[in-house]
C-alpha cells in the first residue's frame, strides 16, 4: 500500500528535521508564539510505580520529535490492523474490489 509506504519512509531523521523546519516557518509567517514546553505534572501517587523520575524532553524540538515519531507509528499500527483484520480478505472476494490493492 503506497499509503503505508509513504509513513514507513518518513519515519527517519531528515524527514523529521524537514517536518520541523516546515513548522518553524509556518510560525514565523503566521505570526504565532514560538513553542514552548507544556507544564510539567507528576502522575498522582497511586499511579505512580518506582522511584525514578518522570521523562522530561530536554528541548522543544525533542519534545516535537517524541511526538512525531509516535504519531507515524499510530498511524502505521493503525493501517495495519485495519487491512490485517480475519474478515478483510472475505469481505473484498465477496463484494469486489482489487485485492492486488492491499496485498502486503
Amino acid at each position: 500500500m503506497l499509503t503505508l509506504q509513504t509513513l514507513e519512509k518518513m519515519r527517519n531523521e531528515d524527514d523529521f528535521k524537514l517536518f520541523y523546519q516546515h513548522l518553524q516557518l509556518l510560525q514565523v509567517s503566521t505570526n504565532t508564539e514560538e513553542p514552548f514546553f507544556p507544564r510539567r505534572k507528576r502522575a498522582p501517587i497511586r499511579l505512580e510505580v518506582g522511584d525514578g523520575a518522570g521523562y522530561h524532553a530536554a528541548s522543544v524540538e525533542e519534545l516535537y520529535r517524541t511526538q512525531y515519531y509516535e504519531a507515524l507509528d499510530l498511524a502505521t499500527v493503525s493501517i495495519k490492523d485495519r487491512f490485517e483484520q480475519p474478515g478483510y480478505a472475505v469481505a473484498i472476494s465477496k463484494f469486489g474490489g482489487a485485492s492486488s490493492q492491499v496485498s502486503k
